[in-house]
Formats: structure tokens, sequence, C-alpha cells
């Protein structure tokens, strides 16, 4: 839905709460620092409620962030939810919301595949490459002047999620929507630092073992990752140290499609997706009830083991003819 058509869910609230989806990362948190912000601005009791715990890269971001632990507590008149449309990546606190009769207003930039129901509302935008830049707009709309705080967690947001502007929809845009934030009193150098080096002696081991144990087939056009539970324990790793290394292999001039796929819990997995100069990433991931960018992509699968996981994602890719 345009912002226009939702702005008054936000502005007829007074005490809101946000959140993002679970397994955080830098969009999620950068566009809900940001969207804080504003709201702030506009004299609003603000609080944010994590779903799981932030991963530390992103702490930068929430200094000047109120964080709370006791939602039940509050007795707010609105959930904003960033960067997803599925309510259950925000349990409880998105069901316990809908049982308390408060509005829930999702803001996101992939794909929607959810019943409408009359206490949500959504403000969506499918060409944006960050969800960042959807509150970037917001805060437009909402007359909203950008400071320096605002712009850090917009930057960051923007960043992230184009992984430093590489996965970009609409480049002119994402670009300039960049520039505006680098004429405030940012360090993009430090933001870069903050959101991707943070590469350990551990994780280059683990590194080493996930080259050699990677699977290649159709002439080395696919690759698939994975790793268990038991091998983020020995390494002294936690999912998020580990979301981006699927990348690295889409370099190779061969791969056309990688996909890492990560143990979560004993039957639950988070699933990425990389496709290079084309959008099976997407399209793979749509398929499987997920979403993303283009080439960048992915969804959370139960399934009993890997082996099955893998079955269903080289059946969609033998409909896409990438697999002989």
């Amino acid at each position: 839905m345009p912002i226009e058509s939702q702005i008054d869910v936000i502005l007829q609230a007074q005490r809101i709460l946000l959140t993002t989806h679970r397994n955080s990362d830098g969009d999620g948190i950068g566009s809900l620092a940001a969207l804080y912000g504003a709201l702030k601005n506009l004299n609003k009791q603000v609080w944010f409620v994590p779903v799981d715990e932030v991963p530390k890269r992103y702490s930068y971001m929430l200094e000047n962030v109120d964080i709370c632990t006791t939602p039940d507590d509050i007795n707010a008149d609105l959930l904003i939810i960033l960067d997803t449309n599925h309510g259950e990546l925000c349990n409880p606190l998105f069901q316990n919301s809908i049982n308390k009769n408060r509005k829930v207003l999702f803001i996101d930039h992939h794909v929607e595949n959810s019943k409408p129901h009359p206490l949500i509302f959504r403000i969506m935008n499918l060409e944006a490459a960050s969800t960042g830049e959807i509150v970037f707009d917001i805060i437009k709309t909402l007359n909203v002047p950008i400071n320096d705080f605002i712009a850090s967690a917009l930057y960051s947001s923007l960043t992230f999620d184009t992984q430093a502007f590489k996965l970009v929809r609409n480049s002119a845009r994402s670009h300039s929507i960049a520039a505006e934030l680098a004429s405030h009193q940012i360090n993009t150098e430090k933001i870069q630092r903050a959101l991707f080096a943070h590469w350990t002696p551990d994780k280059m081991k683990f590194l080493a073992e996930l080259i050699h144990s990677a699977k290649y087939s159709s002439n080395n056009k696919v690759v698939g990752l994975s790793v268990t539970l038991k091998q983020l324990e020995k390494y002294k790793l936690h999912g998020d140290d580990v979301n981006d290394i699927v990348d690295m292999f889409t370099l190779i001039p061969t791969v056309k499609f990688a996909y890492f796929i990560r143990q979560a819990e004993a039957n639950e997995y988070k699933v990425s997706f990389r496709s290079a100069l084309n959008d099976y990433a997407y399209t793979v991931a749509t398929r499987l009830d997920g979403g993303g960018h283009k080439s960048s992509a992915g969804t959370w699968l139960n399934a009993d083991s890997i082996s099955s996981i893998e079955d269903r994602i080289n059946n969609e890719l033998r409909l896409l003819k990438l697999l002989d």
C-alpha cells in the first residue's frame, strides 16, 4: 500500500512499539532505529521490542534507543514491524498484539503473501532496495527533518541490504538517497566496517571447512553449502556470523546460483540464496514462501534434515533448467 494511504495509522498512535524479524539484520535494525528517531521527534512514546538477541555488530545503531523486554507492561496502541511481512517471525509479540486488538503496521520491501485483517496495515514497496528506503520516504512524508542519528541509521540500512550498493534494485534512487544521507555528520567508513569487518580466526577456520564441503553441480553452475548447530558451536559462531559467507561463492565465474542452509533449531533452517546477474535467487525463494532481492533472497523452512531441503531446492532448480 502507498505511504499516503497508511500514514494516519502512525499519526493517530501515541504509544508505539517497534520491532523487526527474528535473526535481525542491518536493514531491519537500521530502518527501525531511523523510524524511532523520527517518531520521537513527533513527540511519540516509542520503544524497540526485540524478539530475540540483536547481533552485536548492529548495537551502534541502538545507543539512543529505548529497548523494552516486557511489552505487556506497556499499553501501546500500535505495533510497527519492519523488514518483514511475516508476523510469525515476530512472535509472540505479533500474536499477542493481535490478541490485544492492537493495530499492526508492516513496513517492508519483500513480496506480500498474507491475507487481509482488520487490525493489519501495510506500507510496501517491492521496488525498494531496502526497508530503509521506504522509511526514508515515510520520514519525508511525516515532514520530520533528518538529523545525524536518523541519517546514520538509514545509511546503515541501505549499505547493509545492498551489500555496499552491489545489490540495488534501482541504482539511481539508492545512490541518490545515500548521497543525501552522507551530507550529514556521519562516518560512512566506520559504518561500512561495523557492518562487514567482523571476521575472526575461528570464522576463517570455519570457512576452510565449508569450502571443502561445498557441493558443486551442473558444471559448477550451482553450489550448495550447509552448516549445522554443532558446527557453529565448534567454531564459537552465531548465525549472524556466517550469513555473509555464501556471497563469496558467487564470485566464481561459473556459478549462477548458490544456496546456504543454516540450522537454526532442531528442525528449523534459514536458507539463503544468491545468484549472479539473474533473478534465480528471488524466484526460488518466493517458490519456497520466502522473498528478498533479485539476486539475494531467502526463506525459513521446517524439515527433518538438510538433505530434504536440498531436494526441494534441486527440484526448483530443475524447473529453471539450472540442474541437468
